[in-house]
């Protein structure tokens, strides 16, 4: 079955493309691909399937925009784990890796980080509004600096009336503008909008350059299937998987300067014959009978349906018990 979308390159305001229905009016957003339709999708024949990722990359440009020490430290320790420590800030206690509390501190994280209030963020993860205060508060008491960086966006729409991200790109809040002049404040939605606009802004012009570095390497063996805010999905012939992936890894190697530090994201690799079971790239080649016994052993612990209903309902899964 071939996944089919349409792609419009000029319409956001982050620079990230657009995905929605073919031009024949098939398909679907191909950005939000449910988790129960990625199994159906396989590479064309006698080819595997690539796939590279930001290593939580919006978190890391919030972390150097705030210049939040804590979390740059985090960031900087491979043997740390941002979401796990993050769920001690929010809940006070430990969590167990994708359970549904990891799965609530990581959303309520990224909530926070772009000044997403207690009324959203409580529908959204299911959760009472005081509780919704209380596991938010907990995390800024900790992390001081994003308030502060949420403030110093407002002052640079206040006194420049635009912003700019490390990568050069430039907006001017116009409407912010209009109601600063009209009023002497803009509302929190366009105050939240300033704030999100440079960390995802960052994200797609970095996937742009990685995989036009790439494209400019001749690689001739590579069809592409996919880009996505932060990823992307190609198929190659199985033998080249570490010649691609170590081209790969050179590519998104991207210097990125913000407040006179220079950081890299990490790229992290994933290789599989269907696309909703992808595993982690490991430094060699996987054939398809590698691939199926790992997915076997996978299945063996969490049926394929129970992966579909927590990928869908995440953090809703609080007092669900299989």
């Amino acid at each position: 079955m071939k996944l089919r979308y349409g792609v419009t390159v000029e319409s956001t305001e982050t620079f990230r493309f657009a995905m929605n229905l073919s031009p024949f009016e098939r398909g679907l957003n191909g950005h939000t691909l449910p988790n129960g339709l990625r199994y159906i999708y396989e590479p064309p024949p006698g080819r595997v399937f690539v796939s590279g990722d930001g290593s939580q990359i919006e978190a890391r440009w919030v972390a150097y925009l705030a210049k939040c020490k804590d979390l740059i430290e985090l960031f900087s320790d491979p043997a740390r784990h941002v979401h796990l420590e993050n769920a001690i800030l929010v809940f006070g206690h430990p969590v167990e890796k994708d359970s549904p509390d990891y799965r609530l501190a990581k959303a309520l994280v990224h909530g926070v980080h772009y000044r997403e209030g207690p009324f959203l963020m409580s529908t959204k993860l299911g959760i009472p509004i005081k509780e919704t205060r209380k596991l938010r508060a907990n995390y800024l008491s900790k992390r001081p600096e994003i308030l502060q960086w949420h403030q110093w966006t407002y002052d640079q729409i206040k006194e420049r009336g635009k912003l700019e991200t490390p990568f050069g790109d430039e907006r001017t809040f116009y409407e912010a503008l209009s109601c600063l002049s009209l009023t002497g404040k803009m509302t929190d939605h366009q105050w939240n909008d300033a704030v999100a606009w440079v960390p995802q802004s960052m994200t797609p012009a970095w996937t742009h350059r990685g995989i036009n570095n790439i494209y400019y390497s001749r690689v001739d063996y590579a069809s592409w299937h996919h880009e996505g805010h932060d990823s992307f999905v190609a198929a190659i012939p199985p033998e080249r998987t570490v010649e691609f992936a170590e081209l790969a890894e050179r590519s998104f190697k991207i210097p990125v300067t913000i407040h006179g530090v220079t950081m890299y994201v990490p790229l992290v690799l994933s290789v599989g014959y269907n696309l909703g079971d992808m595993m982690k790239y490991k430094g060699s080649v996987i054939t398809r009978p590698e691939w199926e016994r790992w997915l076997a052993s996978e299945l063996d612990k969490q049926s394929r349906e129970q992966r579909i209903i927590e990928g869908i309902y995440a953090s809703m899964l609080k007092g669900f018990h299989p």
